[in-house]
């Protein structure tokens, strides 16, 4: 339900002050990602619908 909050309430088509698919990959490979809470950047992604798209794309081969 959270994901899906996220995916839907943060709309941003213009992808201002996204930190980049570099920045997300980052993200998802910490290893405790719980680091990865403290960042700006997660902070963005977790109020950017399209970040978040792309971050759940990113981290979905690396949870298999």
């Amino acid at each position: 339900m959270l994901q899906k909050a996220v995916l839907s309430n943060y709309p941003n088509p213009e992808r201002i002050g996204c930190p980049g698919r570099a920045a997300l990959e980052q993200l998802a490979k910490m290893p405790d990602r719980i680091e990865a809470l403290e960042t700006a950047d997660w902070e963005h992604v977790t109020h950017c619908s399209p970040c978040y798209a792309e971050y759940l794309q990113i981290i979905e081969p690396l949870r298999r």
